[in-house]
C-alpha cells in the first residue's frame, strides 16, 4: 500500500484531473470579471507552479517535463498531457521524500508539508475556475463539482 502522503497526492490528481477534463475547450479563453489569467492560464499556472517546484527538488525528474509555453492554454489536450506529467513527476518526489524519511532539501519542511502548500495552492486555482466558469454562463455540472470532494478511496 502506498504512503498516505503520496496517496493523498493521488487523489487530489484524479480529482481536479476529473474536474479540469470537463472544462469545455471554449471556456479555457475566459477570464474572471475582474482582471485576471484565463482559465487555460490558471491550468498553465499549475503545472508551472509544480515544475518551478520540481526543477530545484529533482531535476532529474524535471527535465522529462517542460513548462507551459504561453500559446498552450487554447490547447486542451496538451493542458492535460502537461498536468498529468507534472502531476506524476510529484508523486514520484513525494515517494522519495518519503522513503527518505520525509525531508525535502530545498523545501522548508517536512512531505506533507509540501503536499499541504500544493493542495491549497490548486484548490485556490480550481475555486477560482469554478467561478470563472459560473460567470461565462458554463458553470461545472453538480456531479463534477462534486466529485472534487469525493476523497473515498475509488472502488
Amino acid at each position: 500500500m502506498a504512503d498516505p502522503i503520496v496517496t493523498a497526492w493521488q487523489t487530489h490528481c484524479r480529482l481536479s484531473s476529473k474536474f479540469w477534463d470537463a472544462i469545455p475547450a471554449a471556456s479555457l479563453e475566459c477570464k474572471p470579471t475582474a482582471p485576471g489569467r484565463s482559465i487555460g492560464q490558471m491550468l498553465a499556472h499549475i503545472h508551472n507552479n509544480r515544475m518551478n517546484w520540481l526543477e530545484p527538488l529533482a531535476p532529474d525528474l524535471a527535465r522529462s517535463v517542460p513548462k507551459i509555453p504561453k500559446e498552450w492554454p487554447r490547447e486542451p489536450n496538451r493542458l492535460a498531457d502537461a498536468l498529468r506529467a507534472s502531476g506524476e513527476a510529484v508523486e514520484k518526489l513525494l515517494a522519495r521524500s518519503v522513503d527518505a524519511g520525509g525531508a525535502m532539501k530545498g523545501f522548508r519542511g517536512h512531505a506533507a508539508n509540501f503536499l499541504g502548500y500544493l493542495i491549497s495552492h490548486e484548490s485556490y486555482h480550481n475555486g477560482q475556475i469554478a467561478i470563472v466558469l459560473k460567470q461565462a454562463g458554463t458553470p461545472a455540472g453538480k456531479q463534477t463539482a462534486y466529485a472534487l470532494w469525493d476523497w473515498r478511496t475509488p472502488k
